[in-house]
């Protein structure tokens, strides 16, 4: 299977593909488009090609240019500096770049080392379009489709490559959980670089052949309900922090969203409170959450039914792929005791690209993630192995205290780490954002904690700061 293929289907469509702002197109202009630029793109001697433009159409048509051209994607977060760029474009190769006008400045530098293509001032428009498109220069399913540089809590940053067949196999198993058709109108709110939303909300949307609005802008609740009650938006897919916030901020005497029929969630762990506020406020019909990563798709899924009785558990396994919980040596553990998860899946990427040893020679993969499994195969998440504090020989790991101090009204953000300590080797520690109008009171935040966590892991300082430092794709920075 080529990814091509999804998006060529449609080409006789006349069904809004992607609306932007004010702009609008079909999938059989945006076809053309991406046929046209392929054409210019197939000049290019580098195998790799750049995507570096926010959520847009010109993103939809840069996205398929690049694979109706037989290249593969380097797809870049915005956010990222000039440096951080080169160092991924000379990492990979890359030797050319899809962009906007707008983002000149920060590529003026870079004109002598590589070809920046600034799709906004092309004409994209071919005198003799064919009555039908026949793509050429397109390989099998099983070459390199796409690459994801991850940002790297710990600045570790790699390219992870998926080949086309990897995606579209994860997409055929999640339509087995969300069967929408093309009546369906699809919010794309969160950045498309994440591989999460470029393959479960854009491959996925093209795939059935839907209308995808992209989100523009900063995210504004009230921007947000206007949209979907303007655009009848169906499904939406969101990280559980903003899900909350539209939750609370909902009222049903101002804002209309009962086409909002169902919600992904993906990206971080939801608690059973933000749950229920979802499901009593909002009042989605489907609720998928996801768990996986850049290098492997979605891993495990939990529906609405779940919550019930699995609660802040991640969910099951998706079809095909294997689960199993091992120790340091790689053997296996029994339920509901914590260690390493790995994964044997079609999903899985090919490898990080120009480097060697990612998967094992069996095919399984080390995902990095702590986590026990219980009797029915549902995965409980307790943090990254890498950032796990050993306190007078017991492991602590920060995501955990982090995801339950959050809970606190006062709480905005927090980051939980370790300091050196003579009596135990390492102490935690937390650096902790206020929630505007709170004011930090050291005691009440004890007394929580004393509630909620064993005494080793509540953290023995709090550190007040303004904001906790993120990396490009919007992660806590670990040390």
């Amino acid at each position: 299977m080529n990814l091509s293929e999804y998006l060529l289907k449609h080409q006789y469509s006349d069904r809004i593909a992607v609306k932007y702002k004010e702009q609008a197109i079909t999938y059989r202009h945006l076809n053309q488009k991406c046929y046209a630029l392929s054409e210019i793109l197939t000049q290019e001697t580098s195998e790799l090609i750049g995507l570096f433009i926010p959520n847009s159409i010109n993103y939809v048509i840069g996205y398929y240019g690049i694979l109706y051209a037989g290249k593969i994607i380097v797809s870049f977060n915005t956010q990222l500096t000039e440096n951080e760029v080169l160092d991924i474009m000379t990492e990979s190769q890359t030797q050319a770049i899809v962009t906007l006008s707008e983002y000149r400045e920060k590529f003026q530098n870079l004109e002598k080392q590589m070809h920046i293509i600034y799709i906004d001032e092309l004409p994209l428009e071919i005198s003799t379009m064919p009555s039908e498109i026949v793509l050429e220069n397109q390989g099998d399913g099983n070459q390199g489709a796409i690459i994801f540089p991850t940002s790297g809590t710990t600045g570790d940053s790699k390219l992870v490559m998926h080949s086309h067949n990897h995606l579209a196999e994860s997409i055929v198993a999640f339509r087995e959980y969300i069967p929408m058709t093309e009546e369906d109108i699809s919010l794309i709110i969160v950045p498309l670089c994440a591989a999460f939303i470029n393959v479960q909300q854009l491959l996925f949307n093209i795939c059935i052949g839907l209308t995808s609005i992209m989100y523009d802008g900063k995210i504004r609740i009230n921007k947000f309900f206007n949209i979907v009650d303007t655009e009848k938006v169906t499904s939406c897919a969101m990280v559980p922090s903003l899900l909350k916030s539209i939750a609370t901020s909902y009222d049903p005497m101002r804002h209309q969203i009962a086409s909002l029929e169902c919600v992904l969630i993906g990206g971080e762990k939801i608690d059973e409170e933000t749950f229920n506020l979802i499901k009593e406020k909002i009042q989605p019909t489907k609720m998928l959450q996801l768990y996986g990563m850049s290098e492997a798709a979605a891993i495990c899924h939990k529906k609405y039914d779940d919550w019930d009785h699995k609660g802040e558990s991640v969910g099951k396994a998706f079809k095909n792929v294997q689960i199993k919980i091992v120790d340091d040596q790689g053997k296996s553990l029994p339920n509901n005791v914590p260690g390493e998860i790995i994964i044997k899946s079609p999903y899985i990427m090919l490898g990080y690209y120009g480097r060697e040893g990612a998967l094992s020679e069996d095919g399984w993969f080390r995902t990095g993630d702590i986590g026990e499994m219980d009797e029915e195969g549902y995965v409980w998440i307790k943090g990254r192995k890498k950032n796990v504090i050993i306190s007078g020989g017991r492991n602590i790991f920060p995501e955990e205290v982090e995801f339950i101090i959050q809970k606190h009204e006062m709480i905005s953000e927090i980051k939980v780490y370790a300091e050196v300590s003579k009596s135990v080797g390492e102490i935690v520690v937390a650096e902790v954002v206020i929630a505007p109008g709170k004011v930090f009171d050291l005691q009440v935040l004890l007394d929580y904690c004393k509630g909620v966590l064993a005494s080793y892991k509540t953290p023995k300082k709090f550190y007040c700061v303004d904001s906790i430092e993120k990396t490009a794709s919007n992660k806590i920075k670990r040390r």
